[in-house]
């Protein structure tokens, strides 16, 4: 950052200095331009934007060169007078005024230069201000950074801030009030801050109590029967919807009921119908005894006893002859007769079944 003091004191003198070839070069870049050397933010987006020179130092060095040295003549030739005129550039300019002296700047503008540590030639005064019997607007400032640039809405501008200047405490409380109550009167207490508008005010209770009835009984007055209540309020057409909304879901619920109560009459037709299949059920189950004689004709033959099956065939003895008991000893086995066991056979050759 530049000391401003010694540019201050340098201003109050008033002086010139020498020009090296790279200031030729950029302030006849600056003419070639057809950059206006009177408007400081011109020179300043120039430098910044198209040459984007980073040296505040510098910056500065070429606004005041560009802005102080300028000549009438470098910008009025173009091509009907390019023959007559004489053009005159930087090229040949060995010094250059670099400051025209603190006493060249109005008042105003030198104490806000010592207050807000800044070159006067960025401060430039936008409105001079309005001061009546009852209203005191105080003169307006705008400060340009010589380095503050941004960009928005597909261009590049110079960050400027806006400065008001009173003369005294109270003119700045008179510019004050004057503010406040045109902002005030245009947009309401809404406009302010509850932190600013606190300290100002006191609540009256009787006031709210009293406002409170008056609308009350306002309303009651100027109320009607329902429909126009919710005309005035802007509702028809929601509550229409609301009532039609209400009538469907009244159907829904009335035919939901209907059917709960065809599934109960069903449910008990069903639960009757139970109680008469347990019981038929119940008298038609057989007896132990009638199981097993169920079971024993299932089994048929092997359900009876063989005396009992052959007792009931014609021609058949159950009993037959007596059983007799044979002993057979180990000599009968070794001295035995092929012959006789043939013999003791009694068949008939004659008998197809043998």
């Amino acid at each position: 950052m530049m000391k401003f003091n010694n540019i201050l004191k340098e201003e109050k003198e008033g002086k010139t200095i020498p020009l090296t070839n790279m200031d030729r070069k950029l302030l006849n870049l600056l003419q070639k331009e057809k950059v206006d050397p009177k408007k400081i933010e011109d020179i300043l987006l120039f430098l910044n934007d198209v040459l984007v020179i980073m040296d505040e130092d510098l910056i500065v060095r070429l606004t005041k060169l560009y802005h102080f040295n300028w000549k009438p003549g470098m910008f009025e030739c173009d091509e009907v007078r390019e023959v007559d005129c004489e053009l005159t550039d930087f090229s040949d300019m060995k010094k250059g005024i670099i400051s025209l002296g603190e006493e060249s700047y109005p008042d105003t503008i030198r104490a806000l230069s010592e207050n807000l540590d800044i070159d006067p030639l960025f401060i430039e005064e936008n409105w001079a201000g309005s001061f009546g019997r009852t209203e005191t607007w105080l003169p307006e400032y705008g400060i340009l950074h010589p380095t503050g640039i941004y960009k928005g809405q597909g261009r590049s501008y110079m960050e400027s801030r806006m400065y008001v200047v009173a003369e005294g405490r109270d003119q700045a409380y008179d510019a004050a009030y004057s503010r406040v109550r045109e902002d005030w009167e245009d947009n309401g207490a809404s406009w302010f801050s509850e932190q600013f508008i606190e300290p100002f005010t006191e609540v009256s209770y009787d006031w709210v109590e009293n406002e409170a009835e008056r609308r009350a009984d306002d309303d009651a007055a100027n109320a009607g029967d329902e429909e126009d209540m919710r005309e005035e309020l802007g509702v028809t057409t929601d509550y229409n919807s609301y009532m039609d909304d209400m009538g469907f879901v009244k159907e829904d619920i009335v035919k939901t009921l209907t059917q709960i109560q065809e599934a109960e009459f069903k449910r008990d037709e069903i639960e009757k119908e139970k109680i008469l299949l347990e019981k038929e059920i119940e008298r038609r189950n057989p007896t132990p005894v009638e199981k097993l004689e169920m079971r024993s004709m299932d089994s048929f033959p092997y359900s009876i006893k063989l005396t009992d099956y052959w007792q009931d065939k014609e021609g058949y003895d159950v009993n037959g002859e007596e059983e007799e008991d044979y002993t057979l000893t180990q000599q009968d086995v070794d001295d035995y007769s092929s012959t006789e066991i043939e013999d003791s056979f009694n068949y008939d050759e004659n008998d197809q079944d043998y």
